[in-house]
């Protein structure tokens, strides 16, 4: 019997998100619970583990947890990002959809970040943005 037990919830979900191919992307978690949970990272309902591409980082003292995928490959793509928090009173999940950019779309992001910053500025430089692709 657990005299202060709560069964495991997310106080930060993850979150969609997008990398650049070839870039690196971090997913993160906050969560409560006592005792302190598992956490577990799947993709596309894979249980993944700390390794090759994959970095996981589990602080229970911190209640948080972070799913870093150190190079993201056009495989991603769409990738559904599930976490989940488990304990003896209960389980809980939340998922994300992770996108891969190909290499024009992060350029035309950059592009259009440049034309914004250029203009919110008052300075008469220009801004040169350059893609090179190869």
């Amino acid at each position: 019997m657990y005299l202060d037990g709560r069964a495991p919830t997310f106080t930060k979900k993850v979150a969609d998100a997008s990398a650049p191919l070839n870039g690196e992307i971090t997913f993160t978690v906050e969560f409560d619970g006592n005792p302190a949970p598992e956490v577990k990272w799947f993709r596309n309902g894979l249980e993944l583990s700390s390794g090759g591409r994959y970095r996981i980082s589990t602080k229970t003292n911190e209640l948080k947890s972070t799913l870093t995928f150190t190079e993201a490959w056009d495989s991603d793509n769409n990738s559904k990002i599930t976490c989940e928090v488990i304990n003896p009173l209960g389980r809980e999940s939340c998922e994300a959809v992770f996108n891969v950019k190909s290499k024009i779309e992060s350029c035309l992001d950059d592009f259009i970040l440049s034309i914004i910053f250029s203009t919110t500025k008052t300075s008469s430089r220009t801004r040169r943005t350059t893609c090179s692709f190869g």
